[in-house]
């Protein structure tokens, strides 16, 4: 498995310990202990409170409660990303912005939220790509500040690619090796993909 999708699947499951607020549509039994200070055994019908993901998950399922959207995917910041998704500081919100807001959208049934967080993820990456391509030398902490961990993983294997290929241009690398996805396909596959191309030119 290559690092970056290692790194997308730890995110996937970091993500699912981010909590959200959700309401009992019911008198709840044998769930007291889920609340910090309750003695009792059951929850009543319209407790709030703040679960993991992965918890909402199950509950809401099977409709025992209903999920809040969470005040960092409102409709002010839903403007904004709108507005100008590039210069809106995502990590001081969620570190895992845009996973745990699609996780928040299926939850909610709010298929806007999926829409605003596509398009925004769509602008900010073509950032992140130019800088890549143009900034290669630059220091990165004035872009991953703002960024998201999926972001900022995406980023800095597109930087450290650029990288290595200024030196291989310049003549200060080694020989030119197989990435990671050419790597992990069977050497017909490999073989049989390049003969193709060969009859096509």
């Amino acid at each position: 498995m290559g690092s970056n999708a290692f790194d997308q699947m730890v995110d996937g499951l970091l993500a699912l310990e981010e909590k959200v607020q959700c309401q009992f549509q019911h008198e709840a039994h044998h769930l007291g202990w889920l609340e910090d200070d309750g003695d009792s055994d059951e929850l009543a019908a319209g407790t709030m409170l703040d679960l993991p993901v992965y918890l909402a998950e199950r509950l809401k399922s099977n409709g025992h409660v209903d999920v809040l959207t969470p005040r960092y995917y409102s409709a002010q910041i839903r403007n904004s990303l709108r507005a100008d998704a590039e210069v809106v500081n995502l990590r001081e919100k969620n570190e895992f912005y845009f996973v745990h807001g699609l996780k928040v959208a299926a939850l909610t049934d709010d298929d806007q939220l999926t829409e605003t967080l596509s398009r925004a993820f769509s602008e900010r990456y073509k950032r992140m790509l130019d800088t890549c391509l143009t900034g290669a030398d630059v220091d990165p902490s004035g872009l991953t500040h703002r960024l998201s961990s999926t972001e900022t993983n995406l980023f800095m294997i597109g930087l450290a690619g650029q990288r290595d290929y200024q030196r291989w241009k310049a003549r200060q690398a080694g020989e030119i090796t197989a990435c990671d996805v050419i790597k992990q396909q069977p050497k017909r596959a490999r073989l049989a993909r390049i003969a193709n191309g060969n009859r096509a030119a």
